[in-house]
């Protein structure tokens, strides 16, 4: 029995060339569904971005007096556009034209947009549509394809969730890792929150192995850090700088303490 083709999907890796070595590629979200389509037999679909624009036109028009009108009335194209990318998201999330929202009446207009526009669309899918068509043949038909999936599968959008458990994935996002440095230790106690989901309290030690540091001003703030640094005498340290303060000012009063600058 031949041995599966080796698949490395990430969202960001269309564009990347594979590496050497047949039968193992890196794919982004085109090359996988690509890949995919090509091997259960499915027709490629037409990539023309514009053409779904215009096709959103079309479907746009036969509406009146609803949440769109006003700016759709002023730009065409650009309201499409928009509308375009906002009804890709509700179809990435699960959402169909069939999805109830009674309270909410923009959804319902899209539903009734939905309708008009899935006809006029054509062959011009989307990355929605296209992961939407593949799910529905995957109980049929099981591609070749050993896919290990570089993102975390709770942060994917809901269709790549169900695409990647409709192939079997393997996620190897890291999310299993431990922290590195001692648990007891306030380091250790911060790591485990961060992995932990940060959603419980931390209790501290105050042992110094995490310094927080708070000041009146960005000047005192780096005159803090910059003492902090240099009192470490050459240990290796970890500095977390908050968007308030630069690291040149950190440098000029490490300078003035005779002290080495990062």
């Amino acid at each position: 029995m031949p041995l599966s083709r080796s698949i490395t999907f990430s969202l960001d890796l269309d564009g990347y060339p594979a590496p050497c070595g047949v039968g193992n590629n890196r794919v982004g979200p085109g090359g996988l569904l690509d890949l995919l389509e090509e091997q259960i037999g499915l027709p490629s679909p037409s990539s023309s971005s514009l053409d779904r624009v215009l096709a959103m036109e079309v479907a746009l028009k036969t509406f009146s007096d609803r949440f769109f009108s006003e700016t759709f009335a002023t730009d065409p194209l650009a309201t499409a556009r928009l509308l375009l990318r906002l009804r890709d998201e509700l179809v990435m999330g699960g959402w169909t034209e069939n999805s109830q929202a009674p309270e909410n009446p923009s959804l319902a207009t899209m539903a009734e947009v939905e309708r008009i526009f899935l006809d006029k669309q054509g062959r011009t899918l989307g990355i929605a549509d296209r992961i939407r068509r593949l799910i529905g043949t995957l109980n049929d038909v099981q591609p070749d394809l050993a896919v290990d999936c570089l993102e975390s599968r709770d942060d994917l959008p809901l269709l790549w969730i169900k695409l990647m458990d409709g192939l079997k994935a393997h996620f190897i996002d890291g999310s299993g890792e431990e922290p590195l440095a001692d648990s007891k230790s306030d380091l250790g106690r911060f790591q485990q929150w961060l992995f932990g989901g940060r959603k419980k309290q931390v209790k501290w030690n105050n042992d110094g192995t995490i310094s927080l540091s708070t000041a009146y001003s960005r000047v005192r703030l780096e005159q803090e850090c910059a003492a902090w640094m240099g009192g470490k005498k050459g240990e290796d340290s970890t500095v977390l700088i908050s968007n308030r303060i630069e690291l040149g000012g950190i440098r000029l009063w490490l300078s003035g303490l005779d002290q080495p600058c990062p």
